[in-house]
């Protein structure tokens, strides 16, 4: 198999898995920030609901139009989760379509350059995606995607601002790739939701598996209810039958930071909604809340630092529709 097969061969499957695609989910390192909250029996619950918010909304920017405009969740973030399908495949993920972009060329002979296409919104005028590729047939240290609108209204609601991906590292060989790339969002979205800042977007593919990571870098997304700044991290990894999702980095709720720990994996194999996996969220103390998926939902429970012995809980959490 060539190199220049598999990485055709695993690009739509890198457009699928990108519908949930994540970063550096269960870990921290050193420039990880300390957190900051406190929790307690008293007000763990309440504390747990706002960080699960926080980082569920973080999964929410799917889209109508091939997978490019942002959905947000005008009624809250835990009420659009519990509406929303499945949130492993769904039609579109901003992330999985530009990504796609990057990672898959024509045939031709000729090097692409700038090229420019759009898709039509469904409320009137269009997104513009402006390619810039060394190759048509090699991924390229530079390549980038913008995207900006011109006059699109999607949801009766116009979007506006920019995002720009670039490629900055990229390696295959005949059974393997991986990538790192770049997302700027300058003001992107609209009223529902809107992002602005950084984030890393990382890939790895073999034949056995396919692994993708998103980072995010203080980056604000603004909702009609307040504006959150998003540290975490999720990743997403799936085989030809298995696929989990997990979290990492630090979660901001209130004013304050916790810090989150994937202990086991979320396993969304099939459906998409979590069936089992264990999350810890971690206050300054060391005090955590084990939030724990059974198929149907979340449930909460508390446990001072150092201690196996729950303090408080279980209570139920967030409950699952069709999916996240």
């Amino acid at each position: 198999m060539t190199a220049r097969f598999l990485r055709l061969a695993l690009a739509p499957i890198v457009l699928a898995a990108l519908a949930a695609c994540g970063g550096g989910g269960g870990g921290s390192d050193d420039s990880t920030p300390a957190a900051t909250g406190d929790m307690a029996a008293a007000n763990y619950a309440t504390t747990t609901g706002g960080v699960v918010d926080s980082v569920m909304t973080g999964l929410d920017f799917a889209g109508t139009i091939a997978g490019a405009l942002p959905q947000g969740g005008g009624s809250g973030a835990t009420a659009a989760a519990a509406q929303r399908g499945t949130f492993t495949l769904p039609q579109g993920r901003l992330e999985r379509a530009l990504v796609g972009r990057l990672m898959q060329r024509s045939v031709g002979p000729s090097a692409l350059a700038t090229s420019t296409s759009s898709i039509a919104c469904s409320g009137g005028g269009q997104l513009v995606f402006t390619d810039t590729f060394a190759s048509d047939t090699a991924v390229t240290k530079g390549d980038r995607v913008d995207v900006t609108s011109q006059g699109c209204i999607e949801g009766g609601l116009p979007v506006t601002g920019s995002l720009a991906l670039v490629v900055s590292q990229y390696s295959e060989s005949q059974t393997a790739l991986s990538a790192a790339i770049s997302l700027t969002a300058t003001a992107f979205g609209s009223s529902d939701l809107r992002i602005n800042g950084g984030a890393t977007i990382s890939v790895s593919a073999n034949s056995a598996s396919v692994s993708l990571a998103i980072a995010y870098q203080s980056m604000t997304a603004t909702t009609p209810e307040a504006t959150l700044t998003w540290d975490h991290s999720f990743t997403y990894t799936f085989t030809d039958t298995h696929e989990t999702l997990s979290f990492g980095g630090i979660a901001h709720h209130a004013g304050a930071s916790y810090t989150l720990r994937q202990d086991v994996p979320f396993d969304v194999t099939g459906t998409g909604v979590p069936a089992s996996g264990q999350l810890s969220i971690i206050d300054k103390d060391g005090d955590r809340v084990q939030v724990t998926a059974d198929g149907a939902g979340f449930t909460y429970t508390f446990y001072v630092a150092g201690s196996n012995t729950p303090t408080a809980g279980p209570v139920q959490g967030i409950r699952f529709s069709s999916g996240l």
